[in-house]
């Protein structure tokens, strides 16, 4: 398992992306290196983004074995990329 990254404070314009009923796209490696992409909701825990799924999914399977990730989200408006690259951790 790789180590834990240090926390990180969300900006104040990201957490109201994230805490507004907006799509999310996470973007997870496979084992070979290829990207696969899912629509998935989110939510906030203090300095923690929680992406909701199940223990048996690929995006957890994928979480687990390369951390490396990426989100971007889709507004009514626009489209946001407030982080490009992040590190899963704590994935069960």
């Amino acid at each position: 398992m790789q180590p834990k990254p240090e926390a990180i404070t969300i900006p104040t314009n990201v957490r109201a992306l994230l805490d507004a009923p907006n799509d999310v796209h996470l973007t997870t490696l496979r084992r070979d290196g290829r990207p696969r992409s899912w629509v998935v909701w989110v939510g906030l825990e203090g300095e923690r983004v929680l992406v909701c799924s199940t223990d048996h999914s690929w995006k957890s399977g994928d979480m687990r074995n390369d951390a490396r990730v990426s989100l971007s989200v889709v507004t009514l408006r626009f489209v946001h990329h407030p982080a490009t690259t992040s590190t899963a951790f704590d994935v069960a």
